[in-house]
């Protein structure tokens, strides 16, 4: 998998780590988390002369997070080990290499990240193919549990252990030991492998990518990024041998270069000495690698200007400029300056979303980011996104807003947002702290490993930022900003669907014209008080009754709103909501498909009678609050996390959107200025075709399914939602779902002064009887649809009709079944063809609709290949209904579901689903007591019953999406 490049602040980094530790005999500085109490952060911590942590760095002013065990072993690999009991009973582990893909020389393009892939292909002590499987029967799911991912600068293994239990630790380590140095990359492996790669580099290739690419080029053309993207080329990926792949892996794969996190439920002093034991005896082999070499950047160019070309990229304006490198050392005054930035930076974008949030705004959105291209240039850039065609328009705002920030700086009012805002995100982190997630401790550790910093507790930076908010005034910030901005001559990027009347020379005319005309001061204006804080009578409640087997405390108010609580330890600080509105789709005109969509999207910047959206940020800045409301099949639904504190104005909030919405314009601008941006995103891949398109002719052409072109979507407004959305408000069932670190009281008192203050609604929904009816297609005829994306990217998708979940063991059954079949097309698709980067297996049978469901299989491939991969398919499902699958394949399928199941039951989303219609789906409660038992009743004969009775050949429905650049034969078509 290719990561994506990412920028951080030291001050808000968390803590967490990276991939599995490599060997030694004897750590040789291990720091073991001390007992101690960090020193308050109002006060620098003492440091004594030459200290340094336990991966030799420096210690500063900052105190690390004493909860870390860091170490260096011997033969020079890093570790760092956490503690950490969220969830429980699990662990993430990253081993992370200082190499990627700009290591590579040109005859190597591409193999920093095929590597990655053979990492899975064999090596001395787990034979070719038999990784996943190791995994899989220890309950980890290939993608979700187990991944790897290789950028510019690394590489890096995943493994989510959903258990901690001795043989799933040893199992996990001694795979992290083979990644390691132990790879064989035998040829023939290679040369299977070479089709997957392929297929990942086809389906990757998209207008972003190659956006990017033509902006790294021109922004640091003497940067090694442009010409070393990660997937390489396809002359080095076909032709490559075995012996390249395996000479590079010897250069940089080597311990010196490499870093294990541990981070979970563990024990730290047995996991150290597993890693000490484990890696210990891992040597480089050959010669080391050359250090990573990260270019330069030219800080005495002159303003230049760049257009890129494409039918599919949206309209934008950039203007980036470069100062000299830094790399501080991680001080408390690096952070302040870290903390000025941030606060800039936010002041700045608001800015810009007001402007996009106009009624008559042509921009669609953007902001302003700083770029620093490591060991080259400190960077800063501006992009907005533009209405097609508007491409002057975004540069004129960006360069004017600039310039009137660097002119007159910011207001206090704008300041004061952005520290409520950053204050409320370090008191939160805080309250959270005990029950932070495993997952992100791991990447917070892993994030410093480029530039030496520390992880802190999120205790220390609320106590630091405290300390030091004295010092972050107005003229500080305007100052960085103004630093930010002390560069290198400006460079202007506008990208473009059609080539421009004279270019390059059009763009810097805009430009020039822009710097020309004077700017003016912003606006002074103060944000006004909430209008939505008094609902009037707090509802009362009628019924309160407890599912005691769940956890679960059931109230009804005298208005008939309905209210499901369950407390638990699971996120400290946390809530989680859910606000159902009984209707959703079900009441939308089924010839208005794109108005579900519209309101899913734009609700939120229709904002309230009383306040704009953008005046909305501004009153409930440092509130942790949520706006929006998303249209699900059955239901309105207002959903999210907010504090215990601040519950109470998150169910008021969540009221005013359903029953005092604004319906002001500005939404119905921007859904006009953004729908051929998304469009065009849309159409430009498979991916998109299938996600949007395929699914309107799986349901026999029923709009409600799927959108076929823009049309749907610009015809979809405000006013058209209001008539639907108006009514339900007004009487629609409402039921609500409250579920974390909740006092059950504060929790009815909330809705009771707000939507239990509402007028007396509907009990239960109506039937909606007509609208839940939905066929499978009736003409079974392959489908063909196209994209107009590269030629080279095809789609091939079967879809089979099954029916509705109302059989809870037949449901669970297609899912195992889906698992097992997902492997089965792994193995063939992917492993024995190598003609696609992967396959997509599902099942999907519906609670709304009657009878309705379906199973898919699908794959992105070469167009000369669909049709192997549809007789594959054929071939697969074929075995599958003439005879049960052995016990092994099922264990593979079945082991990761039971896994899952156990670490659902910990986590807060599952019991929010649960929760969310626990009284008018009452009956489906039995399901969460069922699921385990189910699960583990299933059979190799119920698999083989299901495929029998569904997956059969003539009653599939074939598409196939294919680029319309193709010619009747499935050729490229001439330019």
């Amino acid at each position: 998998m290719i990561s994506p490049v990412t920028f951080k602040s030291r001050l808000l980094r968390s803590g967490a780590i990276l991939p599995l530790l490599l060997a030694a005999t004897a750590p040789v500085a291990a720091q073991t988390a001390a007992p101690t109490v960090e020193a308050p952060a109002a006060e620098a911590a003492a440091v004594p002369a030459g200290a340094v942590n336990g991966w030799g760095i420096a210690l500063t002013d900052v105190t690390p997070d004493p909860s870390i065990t860091y170490g260096v072993l011997p033969n020079g690999m890093k570790y760092a080990i956490e503690h950490n009991e969220t969830p429980k009973d699990s662990a993430s582990i990253r081993m992370h290499f200082d190499f990627g893909s700009i290591a590579e020389t040109d005859e190597e393009q591409g193999l920093a990240h095929f590597i990655e892939h053979m990492a899975f292909n064999g090596s001395t002590n787990v034979p070719e193919g038999d990784m996943v499987s190791i995994l899989e029967r220890n309950g980890l799911a290939f993608g979700a549990d187990t991944n790897a991912s290789t950028g510019f600068e690394q590489t890096v293994y995943k493994l989510d252990l959903p258990k901690t239990d001795e043989k799933t630790v040893d199992i996990a380590m001694m795979l992290m030991r083979e990644v390691a140095g132990n790879l064989l990359f035998d040829p023939g492996a290679v040369d299977r492998e070479r089709g997957v790669v392929l297929g990942e580099m086809r389906a990757r290739d998209s207008v972003g990518l190659r956006n990017i690419k033509d902006q790294l080029g021109f922004v640091a053309p003497d940067a090694p990024y442009a010409g070393r993207l990660p997937i390489g080329t396809t002359d080095v990926l076909t032709n490559a041998p075995a012996g390249r792949l395996k000479a590079l892996y010897h250069r940089y794969y080597r311990p010196e270069n490499a870093t294990l996190v541990v981070v979970g439920d563990i024990d730290v002093a047995a996991m150290e000495k597993e890693i000490t034991q484990r890696f210990g005896d891992w040597k480089g082999v050959g010669a080391a690698g050359t250090p990573l070499n990260f270019g330069s950047v030219d800080l005495g160019r002159p303003t230049e200007v760049e257009t890129f070309v494409d039918p599919d990229v949206p309209y934008t304006a950039s203007i980036s400029s470069f100062r000299a490198w830094e790399n501080p050392a991680d001080t408390r005054a690096e952070r302040t300056r870290d903390l000025l930035d941030t606060l800039a930076v936010g002041a700045f974008n608001r800015r810009i979303e007001r402007i996009a949030s106009a009624p008559d705004s042509v921009i669609v959105g953007g902001g302003m980011g700083q770029n620093d291209l490591r060991d080259a240039a400190l960077g800063t850039t501006i992009a907005l996104t533009a209405k097609d065609g508007e491409w002057a328009s975004a540069l004129t705002t960006a360069e004017q807003e600039v310039r009137r920030a660097e002119q007159y700086g910011f207001t206090h009012a704008e300041l004061d947002v952005q520290l409520a805002n950053l204050e409320t995100q370090f008191k939160t982190a805080a309250q959270q702290a005990d029950t932070r997630r495993s997952e992100g401790l791991v990447n917070g550790i892993l994030s410093t490993l480029d530039d030496d910093s520390f992880v802190t507790t999120p205790a220390y930076r609320l106590a630091m930022f405290e300390a030091v908010k004295p010092q972050l005034t107005l003229e500080a910030v305007n100052a960085r900003f103004n630093d930010m901005w002390d560069g290198s001559a400006d460079l202007v990027r506008v990208t473009s669907k059609q080539p421009l009347t004279r270019d390059e020379e059009a763009v810097l005319d805009v430009y020039q014209a822009a710097k020309q005309a004077e700017v003016t001061a912003p606006d002074q204006a103060a944000a006004a008080a909430f209008a939505y804080d008094d609902w009037g009578t707090p509802g009362k409640v009628v019924s309160d009754m407890r599912v005691d087997d769940l956890g679960i405390r059931e109230i009804r108010f005298a208005n008939n709103v309905r209210l499901n609580i369950k407390k638990t330890d699971f996120e400290q600080g946390r809530v989680r909501y859910n606000v159902r509105v009984a209707g959703g789709q079900l009441a939308f005109p089924k010839d208005e498909s794109g108005l579900p969509v519209f309101v899913s999207n734009m609700w939120p910047l229709g904002g309230l009678e009383a306040h704009s959206a953008t005046d909305l940020q501004e009153i409930l800045a440092g509130r942790n609050v949520n706006m929006g409301l998303q249209v699900d099949s059955d239901a309105l639904v207002s959903s999210g996390a907010t504090t215990p504190a601040d519950l109470g104005l998150q169910m008021k909030l969540s009221a005013a959107y359903l029953t005092k919405a604004g319906y002001r314009p500005e939404a119905d601008t921007q859904w006009q200025n953004a729908v051929p941006v998304f469009w065009s995103q849309i159409i430009s891949q498979p991916q998109g075709v299938a996600g949007l398109i395929a699914p309107y002719y799986v349901a026999n052409r029923d709009s409600r399914f799927g959108v076929t072109g823009q049309a749907p979507l610009l015809e979809s407004n405000l006013a058209e939602a209001k008539a639907v959305i108006e009514p339900l408000a007004a009487n629609a069932p409402i039921e609500i779902a409250i579920v974390g670190d909740v006092d059950e009281d504060a929790a009815i008192e909330a809705v009771a002064a707000s939507f239990g203050a509402l007028p007396e609604r509907a009990l239960d929904a109506p039937d909606f009887g007509a609208a839940r009816q939905v066929r499978f297609a009736q003409d079974l005829s392959p489908v063909t649809l196209t994209h107009d994306g590269p030629a080279d990217q095809a789609m091939l998708l079967d879809y089979w009709k099954t029916t509705d979940d109302s059989d809870y063991t037949r449901e669970i059954v297609a899912s195992v079944t889906a698992r097992a079949v997902d492997i089965l097309m792994r193995d063939k698709l992917r492993e024995e063809l190598g003609a696609t980067y992967g396959a997509q297996v599902g099942s999907d049978m519906s609670d709304v609709f009657d009878g309705y469901g379906t199973f898919s299989v699908g794959a992105t491939l070469a167009p000369d290949r669909l049709d192997e991969a549809q007789d594959a398919i054929d071939e697969v499902l074929a075995t599958l209904r003439a005879s049960p699958i052995d016990d092994d394949l099922l264990l593979r399928a079945r082991a990761p579901v039971i896994e899952a199941i156990a670490k659902s039951r910990r986590e807060n989303g599952f019991w929010l689903g649960v929760a969310s219609q626990a009284q008018s789906e009452a009956d489906r409660l039995d399901r969460v007591r069922q699921q385990l038992a189910t699960v583990e009743a299933v059979t190799p004969a119920d698999i083989q019953t299901f495929a029998q009775t569904y997956l059969t050949a003539d009653k599939k429905l074939p598409i196939r999406i294919v680029s319309d650049k193709l010619d009747a034969k499935g050729a490229a078509a001439a330019k």
